[in-house]
């Protein structure tokens, strides 16, 4: 319940209008308008929906796995200026620097360079904590579609996964299929924010070297 007020609450506008969610809703009544309406081929009717669930907790767990190692990965990384900056800036807050004077670390504001004893900004959204929290949704969502197709298995998996006419089982295969589709999209929305972020990470590195270099003397072998 914890996580549910502190981290989705707070963020359940997003959630609400994010395309992801309205793509694979879309898509599961598309699944399901074309299992009742359309005539399926009778060859892709022999397949039932207990021979399908596997193959979708499979996927799944591949999609938690990496979710769940991206969070691990993001909770290892040291801080530095650019985790510096994640940690400090908040969604819709001001604009809060980092800059490294004597191996410490400070937040100021960018434009008056004022020092900040306390850093503004609402602490429960921050870039870190979104950051973390796309790939613990992430892993939540390849959680739920895998429950899906374990429980549309229970309650219907002898019968056939593809067939014409309206049945109780399209309306559970349509569900899957929309968790489905979500899972995925999350996953790669996952996957293209590891990029940004290493792109970030990349920029400020870059900048800190040259820095190093302006700063100070070069000495010793070069690697």
């Amino acid at each position: 319940m914890s996580f549910l007020k502190l981290a989705v609450l707070p963020r359940w506008r997003a959630i609400l209008v994010h395309k992801n969610l309205w793509i694979s809703a879309v898509f599961g009544i598309l699944v399901w308008i074309s299992l009742t309406f359309l005539s399926i081929p009778p060859i892709a009717q022999s397949v039932l929906v207990r021979d399908a669930t596997p193959l979708v907790v499979a996927f799944t767990s591949m999609g938690f796995g990496v979710s769940i190692t991206a969070v691990a990965l993001v909770l290892a990384l040291p801080l530095n200026r650019a985790v510096g900056l994640t940690i400090v800036n908040s969604v819709g807050g001001e604009p809060v620097g980092i800059v490294k004077v004597s191996e410490r670390l400070i937040a100021r504001n960018p434009t008056t360079g004022v020092v900040y004893e306390k850093i503004p900004g609402n602490r429960s959204q921050t870039g870190y904590l979104n950051l973390v929290f796309t790939f613990v949704w992430t892993a939540m969502a390849n959680v739920w579609a895998a429950l899906a197709a374990i429980v549309a298995t229970v309650l219907n998996g002898n019968s056939e996964l593809l067939t014409s006419g309206f049945t109780f089982g399209h309306l559970l295969t349509a569900i899957v299929a929309a968790f489905l589709v979500y899972a995925t999209m999350q996953l790669f929305s996952a996957l293209l924010t590891v990029y940004q972020v290493a792109k970030l990470f990349q920029s400020f590195s870059i900048l800190e070297i040259e820095e190093n270099g302006r700063n100070g003397s070069v000495s010793g072998d070069s690697v």
